[in-house]
């Protein structure tokens, strides 16, 4: 799957060969975009799909942010997976939960 954008770039205007850098992407539009990647790869998972409320009201992704994910197997209770946010503020790694998705499949 391709890189999402945590970052908004545009081509300068003083040098359209190079782009500058415009501010962070909402965060609703990142999950939006994650959830339509997983959708159209078949990867999203059938039970649910949430985005963390701390993420809600048009919150921004902090700069200098990745997103990765973890999967916990819950027994009979299905599979999970959590998506997070990670950056560094003041000098010092940020980790918040930024979305959780679960799955009653029993395979990988």
């Amino acid at each position: 799957m391709k890189p999402i954008d945590l970052a908004i770039w545009e081509p300068n205007p003083e040098d359209p060969r190079y782009l500058r850098y415009v501010g962070q992407p909402v965060a609703e539009e990142v999950f939006r975009e994650l959830e339509k990647r997983l959708k159209g790869s078949g990867f999203l998972p059938d039970e649910y799909f949430l985005m963390d409320p701390e993420w809600e009201h048009g919150r921004k992704v902090p700069k200098g942010a990745n997103l990765f994910c973890t999967t916990d197997y819950g027994g009979n209770e299905g599979i999970y997976v959590d998506v997070y946010l990670k950056w560094h503020e003041d000098g010092k790694p940020v980790t918040r939960s930024f979305a959780t998705g679960k799955t009653l499949g029993e395979s990988g």
